[in-house]
């Protein structure tokens, strides 16, 4: 029995023993995975603390609670249309990790912040530098060597309590854009038609493509489903001979299945949706464009994925085709495009490292001011790889930005600013396609043809659109942001209008006609008209709100009016200011020589009606002279003519009525 007894004993030592180690361990377990929660915890602080090296403000509020931060701050303040210099995110994240809390990063969208308004609408990046909330330094351009020496210049005056001094900008820290052109409002754009083939009428394919015409800013106005008949398809491939077999193949496979058409718009399309397509050959698109429409889903030369415009000839055929009820719209916008591209562009050129270090600048520009450009600025530059990615910054979600923005900073380039007449097209012209081999098959005497060896190594970059050479002369010229405005002026037509008071008085119209054509205007159609009353709300629909507005019509329509289509350079404004404002009492105090001053009555009879724009005068000389066009033909060149007075007409005293037809 005492063994028995001394057995329990052992057996609930064990018992006991067991329990406490169990317990101990279950002690040890919870307190490790505490710590390593907390350490977790802490280490996910710590990170999050040091990949937050970037801060972003949208709001006045969010900006004004910034400034009032002890500590030294970089702002990139940008436009919401333009986005921040994400060029420059690398060196901040260096920098950041270097100073740790010495310094803070932001980017600033200016749009809604009152005191950033005369940061907008610029595409050249702004890095302002404020030191405990008291502005201290700009940055204009993507400079990042200088950014890092203003960041430790302002660190070592707070360690050396060197006075704070605010920065007072100078009036022009706001450049005017180089590319706006007197009377320029917007950048245009134009329209061009794209077809996509049957073969590719699946969603997931046509929702890659419609995100390729979007990454590259096309703008989808209107799609549709079409079933082309034989000779529609024989109409929109008529830039192919006839006799060329693919032609009947063509037409038989786009007559025979589905197709969707596409309408889309953007500044200078043709270039670049033919670069996005490819080769029209599958096989070549595979080898020379890879990432184009037709390597990544073409078969062969005819189930090709896509058709498009080649020009705004063929828009306008293809238009009549596919969207018939927008071909009046369209021929007018083109028709104003015309007159556009007639004025001066500025644009820029980079001649490319190898090329720039084989010594064939001067070849290059012996070509360029042989096609009649000019040379407004140029200089030997040596980018940073932040420069290069800001510079590229549409390019960055292509396969080759690595390599191009490495390359294109790798030694020196040589950038030029150049104008002329429609430059952008011209040295787009001039330059050739951005592939060298295509060059050489297309475009044999262009200098990517001549001088190019890759699609990377091309000699040559030139901007590609108005915007694009906006924003790249800001960049690598901030110096001269402010070119010239001396544009040449449009030839304008515009319409004056003798109401119906001044009208009726015998001898008045022909002493303002005869006024008119002293100041150099040309009569290109006049006649006499009685307004009906809904001709005359039309033609003054845009003041329909106004409270005037019936008084008005009713006095147009009462009697006959006399109306003039008038040409000149820079017709519309100008008018304006000879027929003067439209109430007669500021008329005689601010104008006193004006038209309304000399024959106008009061604010309702005030002599005479012009055009207040552009749009309106197309619209209103449409609209009484529907078989005059509203847009003048285009010449700079002075062009003189002798005409002579017979000597009856002149012994009849004529001589001043001939004037007035001697300028149709």
């Amino acid at each position: 029995m005492a063994f028995l007894r001394r057995i329990d004993f052992i057996l609930y030592l064990v018992i006991v023993y067991t329990l406490l180690y169990i317990l101990l361990n279950i002690i040890c377990i919870y307190n490790n995975e505490h710590f390593i929660e907390k350490s977790y915890s802490s280490n996910m602080a710590t990170n999050r603390q040091q990949f937050e090296y970037i801060y972003k403000i949208q709001t006045q509020e969010q900006w004004e609670e910034e400034l009032k931060k002890p500590t030294i701050e970089v702002f990139d303040v940008y436009s919401g249309w333009a986005g921040p210099c994400n060029a420059i995110t690398s060196t901040f994240k260096r920098i950041k990790l270097e100073l740790n809390d010495d310094v803070t990063f932001c980017q600033v969208k200016a749009d809604e912040i009152e005191d950033l308004k005369d940061y907008r609408d610029n595409s050249c990046p702004f890095f302002l530098f404020y030191n405990h909330g008291v502005f201290v330094d700009l940055v204009q351009g993507v400079n990042a060597s200088l950014i890092e020496k203003k960041i430790k210049q302002q660190i070592e005056n707070e360690k050396n309590n060197v006075p704070r001094v605010l920065f007072v900008p100078e009036k022009k820290e706001k450049p005017k854009t180089p590319l706006k052109l007197k009377k320029e409002k917007k950048i245009e754009k134009e329209y061009v038609i794209a077809i996509l083939k049957p073969e590719v009428l699946r969603n997931d394919i046509i929702e890659k493509i419609i995100e390729m015409f979007m990454k590259n800013s096309f703008a989808i106005e209107e799609k549709k489903d079409v079933e082309l008949t034989p000779e529609q398809v024989s109409v929109i491939y008529s830039d192919m001979p006839d006799d060329d077999p693919l032609k009947a193949k063509h037409i038989e496979y786009m007559s025979s299945n589905p197709c969707l058409a596409f309408l889309l718009a953007r500044e200078d399309p043709f270039n670049l949706l033919s670069e996005l397509s490819g080769p029209e050959n599958p096989a070549v698109a595979k080898e020379e464009s890879p990432e184009s429409i037709r390597s990544l889903y073409g078969a062969d030369e005819i189930k090709n994925a896509i058709y498009c415009s080649k020009n705004s000839a063929s828009v306008l055929r293809d238009t009549e085709i596919l969207f018939p009820d927008r071909f009046n719209e369209i021929k007018q916008q083109q028709e104003k495009l015309k007159v556009i591209s007639s004025r001066i562009q500025y644009t820029l050129i980079l001649i490319k490292p190898d090329t720039y270090k084989e010594g064939k600048k001067d070849e290059i520009f012996d070509i360029i001011k042989s096609n009649d450009f000019n040379i407004i600025a140029e200089k030997e530059i040596l980018l940073s790889k932040d420069t290069a990615q800001e510079f590229y910054r549409d390019h960055i979600s292509k396969s080759f930005y690595e390599n191009l923005t490495k390359y294109i900073s790798s030694g020196p380039i040589y950038a030029a600013v150049i104008e002329k007449e429609n430059a952008i097209k011209s040295i787009r012209n001039l330059v050739g396609p951005s592939n060298p081999e295509k060059a050489k098959e297309v475009a044999p005497n262009s200098i990517r043809a001549l001088y190019g060896v890759d699609i990377c190594k091309n000699a040559i970059h030139a901007s590609d659109t108005i915007s694009n050479a906006e924003k790249e002369i800001n960049i690598l010229f901030p110096e001269i942001a402010e070119l010239r405005d001396d544009v040449k002026p449009i030839i304008e037509r515009t319409l004056a209008l003798i109401k119906p008071d001044l009208y009726a008085q015998e001898g008045k119209k022909d002493e303002i006609l005869s006024i008119i054509q002293e100041k150099g205007y040309s009569i290109i159609a006049e006649r006499e008209i009685k307004f009906e009353l809904n001709t005359a709300t039309e033609f003054y629909k845009e003041y329909e709100n106004q409270p005037f507005f019936e008084e008005l019509i009713n006095y147009m329509s009462s009697e006959p009016a006399y109306a003039v289509v008038l040409e000149k350079l820079e017709a519309i404004q100008d008018f304006i200011y000879l027929v003067g404002p439209k109430d007669i009492e500021d008329a005689k105090i601010s104008n006193p020589e004006c038209l309304r001053a000399q024959y106008g009555e009061n604010i309702l009879k005030n002599g005479i009606h012009c055009s207040t724009n552009e749009k309106n005068a197309i619209r209103e000389i449409k609209l009484l002279f529907p078989d005059i066009d509203p847009l003048a033909l285009q010449s700079h060149e002075t062009e003189r003519v002798l005409f002579l007075i017979k000597p009856d007409v002149y012994a009849d005293g004529k001589k001043r009525r001939n004037k007035r037809y001697s300028n149709r």
